[in-house]
């Protein structure tokens, strides 16, 4: 797709995978979050994952899951088999088998929709300052559009 920019692995680059049934509004709400926090996001529909990857190498990915066990492992499975980064998995399906099987898939954190922004971007960094071996506790605040 047109508007997918090669980001070659940089520290701060995320690819955003969504199924198509996501809702437009909540990507957008995690997506510019983490892009006013410094990120790089680039996005991909779950059908374009294997051609993305083949071009596009991310520091971690985050992936918006359909909420359906058996879809949700085979979007997890498919990541990692073609991309060697921390995943992050958002799902509706609220089901502790659900996160535990997630988890055992190889997923590195898994959080239940709806997701706070600011808690995405809390937990990337965290992940990005462990892999990257930097402190993970940056000195500025997250970047919000709240107003004082």
């Amino acid at each position: 797709m047109s508007y997918l920019k090669n980001f070659m692995g940089s520290k701060n680059s995320i690819l955003f995978v969504k199924s198509e049934k996501y809702l437009a509004g909540p990507s957008f709400n995690l997506t510019s979050t983490l892009s006013m926090n410094g990120y790089s996001v680039e996005i991909a529909d779950s059908q374009e994952i294997e051609s993305v990857t083949a071009r596009y190498s991310p520091a971690l990915a985050v992936a918006v899951l359909p909420g359906l066990p058996e879809t949700d492992l085979q979007v997890c499975y498919q990541l990692l088999r073609l991309i060697r980064v921390p995943i992050i998995a958002i799902s509706s399906f609220d089901d502790s088998d659900c996160r535990i099987n997630a988890f055992e898939a190889g997923i590195a954190d898994f959080l239940v929709s709806p997701v706070n922004p600011l808690e995405l971007v809390a937990r990337v960094r965290n992940i990005l300052g462990r892999l990257f071996e930097i402190n993970s506790i940056q000195k500025e605040p997250l970047f919000t559009n709240r107003v004082n």
